[in-house]
């Protein structure tokens, strides 16, 4: 049996909807270049522990600060998921 044009109007869709959400730190690109963030901490510059830093401990604070103000209402949802890491920028999604 095939589909008629109307009823094909109802149903699903084979796709759905992904939110991407991104976190990048301000002002880097001027740290990097900065005395400050030259200075050397062991073999590497300060910048590079920085950022480290910031691609550990992002996430996870965001997964916690997440679970915390779930609600009933929020659903089934989980916290957004870690899709890439593009220079000081964290690209997240959801969906």
């Amino acid at each position: 049996m095939t589909e008629t044009e109307d009823e094909s109007r109802y149903r699903a869709a084979d796709y759905r909807v992904r939110l991407f959400l991104s976190v990048d730190l301000s002002g880097s690109t001027d740290f990097k270049s900065s005395s400050d963030g030259e200075q050397r901490e062991h073999a590497n510059p300060k910048w590079v522990r920085t950022f480290e830093a910031f691609y550990r401990d992002f996430p996870n604070i965001l997964q916690t600060r997440y679970r915390n103000e779930r609600t009933a209402q929020s659903g089934k949802d989980i916290c957004p998921l870690l899709w890439k890491a593009v220079g000081d920028e964290l690209v997240f999604a959801a969906g």
